[in-house]
């Protein structure tokens, strides 16, 4: 079983597939003439269906991720993926969904929470066919996609986001003298750290 695979395009990672694995696509946009990495796209793998191909469970739109042409569409187009509408969990073709991005395989959480069977991973996620209820912060394809595979709803895309806005407002205010920066940091941080450890629920 991989943990966490090596970044290479769809055909190439498919050999290594088992069912229940989790998949990163790396997603790029249009920005001033230029393709750019600017976030990950994720699914689980659910195995060889119709056709006898490979498809994935994800969270996305009929035209892609929330709308979203990678590699083709602009920062603006972006903006369906924030608003969250038409948003469903879809079972697509792997190699529909992969495009001529790079993907790998990623169970890099099963280094500190055991997975569920391959078989019960794969029936949380077809169960869901047809649900919304996306969001970026709390309910994003990430999240959905692990807590198939896990039990439980985690997202290193928002983890680093907060992380980030916490350093930036503690050099910000440490700047203007109203607090050492490495406090205010520590303060942000444990202050998530809470949040997190409330949010981190198992899911029924």
């Amino acid at each position: 079983m991989v943990i966490l695979g090596e970044w290479c395009d769809a055909a190439t990672m498919a050999n290594e597939l088992e069912k229940g694995d989790l998949i990163e696509f790396s997603r790029s946009v249009m920005i001033v003439g230029r393709k750019r990495r600017v976030y990950a796209h994720w699914a689980i793998y659910v195995g060889i269906l119709e056709d006898d191909e490979g498809y994935v469970v994800h969270i996305s739109t009929e035209d892609g991720d929330f709308g979203v042409r990678p590699g083709q569409d602009g920062m603006g187009k972006l903006g369906s993926k924030i608003a969250g509408d038409n948003i469903e969990v879809r079972c697509d073709k792997l190699m529909r969904v992969a495009g001529a991005d790079l993907c790998r395989i990623n169970n890099s959480m099963d280094n500190y929470v055991d997975p569920l069977p391959p078989t019960i991973a794969v029936s949380r996620a077809l169960n869901q066919l047809g649900t919304g209820g996306y969001h970026l912060v709390d309910n994003n394809c990430e999240h959905f996609a692990k807590s198939c595979r896990y039990g439980v709803k985690e997202s290193s895309q928002v983890n680093k986001a907060v992380l980030a806005m916490a350093g930036a407002s503690s050099l910000t205010a440490a700047s203007l003298g109203s607090a050492p920066a490495a406090l205010l940091f520590s303060l942000s941080y444990a202050a998530y750290s809470v949040y997190k450890r409330s949010k981190w629920s198992i899911i029924s």
